[in-house]
């Protein structure tokens, strides 16, 4: 199941076990031990680009290519260390840094957020690079949803 040769010729000339149903978004590909799995299944060859990819969005693309395995972390990992950043797989920065206001659970799965700012709720720093590299704690009005400053959608 490790060949990665794909020319029509190399295919017709020689036998292969069947493609895993699951292809390129195989669980059991990162199994403890994926020896067996592997010599009954073949499975797309793996992203050039690895944990760096950028079509991770893309489903046609994940079931195409193998990437490296998810960081068990997730949106919520914050290990900057460059050897995990290329054993793991991330979810993408998401496009508006410490500036997003999204907090559906789907966005904040899909993509990675920036660390909150270590001053908290007492920065001071408003600057537009300072919040775009940090997350800034959200006051809570004291008046909630009776509050007359909230516009109705």
């Amino acid at each position: 199941g490790e060949c990665r040769d794909y020319t029509a010729t190399h295919q017709e000339e020689y036998t292969h076990p069947v493609m895993c149903r699951h292809m390129g978004v195989c669980r059991e590909y990162y199994s403890a031990d994926p020896t067996e799995h592997r010599k009954r299944f073949r499975h797309p060859p793996r992203c050039q680009n690895g944990a760096r990819c950028e079509q991770r969005q893309s489903e046609e693309h994940n079931l195409n290519f193998i990437h490296p395995m998810p960081c068990k972390y997730g949106d919520k990992c914050f290990d900057s260390n460059p050897k995990h950043l290329e054993s793991y797989s991330h979810p993408v920065f998401c496009l508006y840094g410490g500036h997003c206001t999204e907090g559906n659970k789907n966005h904040n799965t899909n993509y990675r957020h920036p660390n909150f700012c270590p001053a908290g709720d007492k920065c001071r720093d408003d600057s537009y690079k300072h919040n775009f590299d940090f997350r800034h704690p959200k006051t809570i009005c004291p008046q909630s949803y009776s509050c007359n400053q909230v516009r109705e959608p």
